[in-house]
């Protein structure tokens, strides 16, 4: 249910003008069960302006390029599973 919400939220919100977001802003904030709040961007005025900072170029898009395969060395090694810890803390460890 609340992955629902969450992409109906941004469903609408993807249409979204600048003068929406406040509408929307106010519908997601006044739920008392919501466990975020929601404010209104202030890096860009639009969807649009957010949509060229998101996504994949894939085959087929005129700026898809291939990244060169990485080569198997020391530091690409896989860890074996019982060198693998059970438990970890970053708060602890470092």
């Amino acid at each position: 249910m609340k992955s629902f919400a969450v992409a109906t939220t941004l469903a609408v919100a993807a249409s979204a003008t600048p003068m929406e977001y406040a509408r929307i802003v106010k519908q997601v904030n006044s739920n008392p069960a919501s466990t975020w709040a929601a404010e209104q961007p202030t890096r860009f005025n639009s969807t649009a302006d957010a949509k060229q900072l998101c996504g994949t170029w894939l085959k087929g898009h005129p700026s898809y390029f291939r990244l060169p395969e990485r080569e198997e060395d020391e530091s690409f090694k896989v860890a074996k599973p019982e060198d693998i810890p059970t438990d970890f803390d970053a708060r602890t460890t470092w």
